[in-house]
């Protein structure tokens, strides 16, 4: 039996200039059947706290005065059993040279995005239907490099890379307001990347103060699913993160 699988992915700190250490993205996986009952428990848990259902949950809105709605959310993503998350976490953005791969901040960005969903994609024989945030009017364009990067990867010979793209039935972008599911996947990919990146900041001005609540969240995930660190590779399959680096003799496999 063959099922159809939703992929919501974000990215924090993509730019190639934005000073952030790192790189993050993510991708919540939900089979299709249960997209709509994960969406209205993560409603519920707005109404609760009374926030609109309408409302944007995500990690830049994080404060002291909803960090119980927060912490919540985390419960569900731990205890429901059908949604995982898979991450990549790409470090030491400084020490990139792309031009010596004859090669643009694009390109590696697109190269990160198939390790992201290859992991995801290539040991299943189910269909993939993939929604990616809309952050700028390049929107279209990324959906067909997305793709198109997953079947020139392999050899061309074999067909192995365009039979794995063909698994991939639809990529759409979508404003994140409008999901609530890639709302949750930016408060994991959030806290993924939070507290190397305070560390970084620290090491400028020791005088910065992280927010307490994102520390409290990133504890709360961890002591959850038992992580020890985001900075290292985690091969569950509930929480995926695979390290990246620049630096290939540091380079990890996920």
């Amino acid at each position: 039996m063959t099922n159809k699988i939703n992929i919501y992915c974000d990215e924090s700190c993509y730019l190639e200039y934005d000073k952030c250490p790192s790189m993050v993205l993510g991708a919540i996986i939900c089979p299709q059947i249960y997209v709509k009952e994960l969406s209205r428990k993560i409603k519920d848990i707005k109404k609760k706290y009374k926030i609109p259902t309408t409302s944007e949950i995500k990690w830049t809105k994080i404060s002291k005065s909803k960090e119980k709605l927060y912490l919540e959310l985390i419960d569900l993503f731990c205890q429901v059993p059908y949604v995982r998350f898979r991450a990549v976490k790409a470090i030491n953005k400084k020490h990139l040279h792309h031009s010596d791969f004859k090669s643009s901040h694009d390109d590696w960005y697109y190269r990160m995005y198939y390790i992201l969903l290859i992991y995801i994609i290539e040991y299943k024989n189910d269909e993939f239907f993939t929604y990616i945030d809309i952050k700028d009017t390049k929107s279209s364009q990324k959906r067909n490099r997305l793709k198109e990067c997953i079947a020139n990867t392999y050899n061309k010979e074999d067909n192995v890379g365009e039979k794995i793209a063909d698994r991939i039935k639809n990529i759409q972008a979508v404003r994140s307001e409008e999901s609530q599911l890639l709302q949750l996947a930016d408060i994991l990919i959030g806290a993924t990347g939070y507290e190397e990146r305070i560390s970084k900041i620290k090491q400028e001005k020791p005088s910065f103060e992280p927010s307490e609540t994102k520390l409290n969240i990133c504890k709360h995930i961890k002591k959850s699913l038992r992580i020890t660190s985001f900075e290292e590779n985690i091969r569950s399959s509930k929480y995926n993160l695979f390290i990246w680096s620049p630096d290939y003799k540091r380079a990890t496999n996920a």
